[in-house]
């Protein structure tokens, strides 16, 4: 079993796409990371803003990409700091 926290640790946007990592940890005290990457997008016809996992076209990818690149890089640089703690 796994324990979540409820923000995530990192978050980068850009444009409408955003990248989010969440630190967990097992029972043993194992840390490891999820990432989620989502798109804003404003519903029709409403002020509201909300989320989607669907991508439009080469562009959104691109910055899917980028998001992806820099969430990577920060859990590398995580776990290098967690190894030296260790």
């Amino acid at each position: 079993m796994s324990k979540k926290t409820n923000a995530p640790i990192f978050s980068q946007q850009l444009g409408a796409v955003r990248g989010a990592v969440w630190e967990s940890s097992t029972e043993e005290g194992r840390v490891f990371h999820n990432v989620t990457i989502t798109r804003s997008y404003r519903e029709k016809n409403s002020e509201e803003w909300k989320e989607s996992s669907s991508f439009n076209g080469l562009a959104d990818l691109a910055l899917v990409r980028e998001v992806a690149r820099l969430a990577a890089n920060w859990i590398e640089q995580r776990e290098r700091e967690l190894e030296a703690n260790d």
